[in-house]
């Protein structure tokens, strides 16, 4: 990985599969990730050389298989997430964020061009588990349509009027 000379590292969610209540689980979970020797020796946490992190989770970090905003620890994943990927408290995601704690792992960052105070590239990170505004559709059932890569997006299964 390191031969690529990367420049950004991004955890896209499904980072520790941690299902579950059990927040001791799910630390030792994101510390088993954190410790794994090729990610020490040739990920982002390199001593020496460290690459900027962003992360997001899906529902094996936060939750359990296919489960989001009606989690009954979705507080306590969130604060595991932000221990495990060493967040400050000026991320809004931490529990001390001065304007208080969002709810979710969402965030956006601006990377500047090189040698320059010139905007260039923008990375959002999506929280698909945490604001599952499908789950409240009142007599709605969730499916989920097939994609080429193999996800899928929620889909109401109640006819329109």
């Amino acid at each position: 990985m390191r031969a690529e000379a990367p420049e950004l590292w991004l955890w896209l969610g499904d980072n520790a599969y941690s299902d579950g209540t059990d927040m001791d689980h799910k630390r030792r979970r994101y510390n088993e990730a954190k410790e794994e020797p090729s990610y020490v020796s040739h990920g982002p946490v390199k001593e020496g050389a460290k690459i900027p992190v962003l992360a997001t989770w899906d529902d094996h970090d936060c939750c359990s298989n296919d489960l989001g905003g009606s989690f009954p620890c979705l507080d306590q994943s969130q604060d595991e997430f932000v221990r495990h990927f060493n967040l400050p408290p000026s991320e809004p995601a931490h529990w001390s964020f001065p304007l208080g704690q969002q709810k979710g792992v969402y965030s956006s960052k601006m990377f500047m061009q090189p040698g320059t105070s010139e905007p260039g590239v923008q990375v959002v990170m999506l929280d698909a588990r945490t604001a599952r505004w499908w789950e409240a559709m009142a007599g709605a059932q969730v499916s989920r349509l097939p994609h080429p890569w193999g996800g899928g997006v929620p889909r109401s299964t109640q006819s329109d009027p």
